[in-house]
């Protein structure tokens, strides 16, 4: 999931909020939302817990800075997600916001948090 249109890339380590994150169940553990395209077996990613503050790398090769990507909104992140697991997870460290995957609001932030 990417951004189509950038509306902010100004950084904000102090901004933090909430909204929803898509995330891909494998064994009972999740996984980013592209994990496992090919089934749940010899993966190398590592999984995400709950409770525990989750920082994203940064690559520099994005308009904006790379981080974890966060629907605005519930409704937004299950229509995108085909069938996928949704959490609500707290951000902060804003990075950028924008419009993409047919005009659904998301936030970009280097940390999250599942709730």
């Amino acid at each position: 999931m990417c951004l189509d249109t950038v509306t902010s890339t100004t950084r904000d380590r102090k901004r933090e909020g909430f909204g929803w994150k898509v995330f891909n169940p494998c064994g009972g553990v999740l996984y980013g939302e592209f994990f496992g395209v090919n089934g749940c077996h010899n993966q190398k990613d590592s999984p995400f817990r709950k409770g525990v503050w989750l920082k994203s790398k940064d690559n520099h090769r994005e308009e904006y800075p790379l981080g974890f990507h966060i629907f605005k909104t519930r409704a937004d992140a299950r229509s995108w997600s085909r069938g996928q697991t949704v959490k609500k997870v707290r951000f902060k460290d804003f990075l950028a916001e924008g419009m993409g995957n047919n005009d659904r609001r998301i936030i970009v932030a280097k940390e999250i948090m599942i709730l």
